[in-house]
């Protein structure tokens, strides 16, 4: 096993996993959504976590002319809503070159729905904005 990086309520450090007490595997996995010709209402279902998982962070990376995107990931057990739901992270993505990276370390309960949002779309065009959530579970 490598070194993880573990959140301490303040800061991300590294650490072994035998330092930190580990006698069970974690699981890292990722979900992620690419979306085309980007609009500022955008309103798309990531997934539905079965278990108790954890949002570790968020990466997202746009590509236009100028390009912005305000975002926000929710989850809830009821999808009617489009801004209902709990607020797990937000951010604005503006990069074109590289991964802008949003730390999260929130609990997911089981038995939730998971959707991105976007409220807000900037530049002379968005041809696309990728956002790609990373998480962990026992």
């Amino acid at each position: 096993m490598g070194v993880l990086k573990i959140y301490d309520g303040s800061n991300w450090v590294e650490a072994l996993p035998s330092t930190v007490g580990l006698s069970q595997s974690i699981t890292w996995d990722t979900k992620a959504t690419t979306l085309r010709a980007t609009r500022s209402d955008e309103n798309v279902t990531l997934y539905y976590n079965p278990v108790v998982m954890t949002a570790v962070s968020a990466h997202t990376v746009c590509v236009g002319t100028s390009p912005s995107v305000t975002w926000e990931l929710r989850y809830g057990t009821d999808r009617s809503d489009y801004t209902g739901g709990t607020l797990l992270v937000s951010g604005t993505s503006t990069s074109t070159t590289s991964i802008e990276h949003t730390d999260i370390s929130t609990s997911l309960p089981a038995g939730n729905m998971v959707w991105l949002t976007t409220t807000a779309t900037g530049g002379t065009s968005v041809d696309e904005f990728h956002f790609t959530m990373s998480y962990s579970g026992v």
